[in-house]
């Protein structure tokens, strides 16, 4: 199959290389404000819960586009790589309970905490 012509599958990589993009540039800016953010426990926050989304869209989105690539016959060595990138990326934590962290604590403060 020729598909060099697969917009949907452009779109995929797209938003994978958006996300690792973003997730990328809020860590930076986490790293940049250690030292002087008086709210670091917030930021700190807010980029985990931005890792763990991001890890978990860009493997489901993978997963789509791998599953077009082999027409769903993802090879064995393909999925053992996935499951290691899986593995590698899983925060293992409550997102909704540090999204609601994070939003009481900006209600407190009356202010964005970058």
């Amino acid at each position: 199959q020729d598909l060099k012509h697969e917009q949907m599958l452009t779109e995929l990589i797209a938003d994978i290389l958006i996300d690792i993009f973003t997730t990328e540039s809020t860590l930076v800016r986490v790293c940049n404000n250690q030292d002087s953010a008086t709210h670091f426990d917030i930021i700190d926050a807010i980029a985990k819960v931005q890792t763990a989304e991001m890890s978990t869209r860009v493997i489901s989105r993978s997963l789509t586009g791998f599953n077009r690539v082999f027409s769903g016959n993802i090879p064995e060595n393909m999925k053992n790589k996935i499951d290691i990138l899986q593995n590698k990326m899983d925060l293992s934590m409550d997102v909704i309970v540090q999204k609601r962290h994070i939003a009481e604590s900006v209600s407190q403060i009356n202010s964005y905490p970058f």
